[in-house]
């Protein structure tokens, strides 16, 4: 990828159930740089996600040449709330599906399996195989399209709020 382009991603997400679902809008205003914090990105960071290495700035706020990989960002509708994908989705076999009998067809969609979870079996991490953020969220359509799969949903962190 490109890392002095803003990359292209939907315009619009939309998660969840229908009638219950929430919007995303693309932040064309921002980017998010994945990877080591900088001394610059404490006073132009608009969120800083430091678990995962990750700062949203604002587009034009990224220094030429800044060799870490650059990603988009959502605001959640109406709130506002800002969510940075990371290519992950998470998808939803149906009944006894198990990730080990999907490589071949998560391959075939650009997705490669990387985390199963033991308490749900039905279920897995995927990710693109080439690492791009844009193709985990362009392929979404195509992998809840599969046959037997329930649904697929993007990793989208936000920052976390104390109660």
């Amino acid at each position: 990828m490109n890392v002095e382009r803003q990359p292209v991603s939907p315009e619009q997400l939309r998660l969840g159930a229908p009638g219950r679902d929430v919007g995303f809008v693309l932040r064309k205003d921002l980017v998010a740089l994945h990877g080591p914090r900088t001394a610059a990105d404490a006073t132009r960071s608009v969120l800083s996600l430091p678990g995962a290495g990750i700062e949203v700035v604002a587009a034009g706020d990224v220094a030429p040449g800044d060799p870490r990989l650059r990603g988009p960002v959502y605001a959640q509708e109406p709130a506002g709330n800002l969510a940075v994908p990371t290519g992950r989705v998470f998808v939803r076999f149906g009944a006894g599906g198990r990730p080990t009998d999907w490589v071949a067809r998560l391959q075939q969609q650009g997705f490669a399996p990387v985390q199963s979870h033991p308490d749900a079996p039905g279920t897995a991490w995927v990710a693109p195989i080439g690492g791009r953020i844009e193709a985990g969220l362009e392929g979404l359509g195509q992998l809840a399209a599969l046959t037997g799969v329930e649904g697929a949903e993007p990793e989208l962190l936000r920052a976390s709020r104390r109660r």
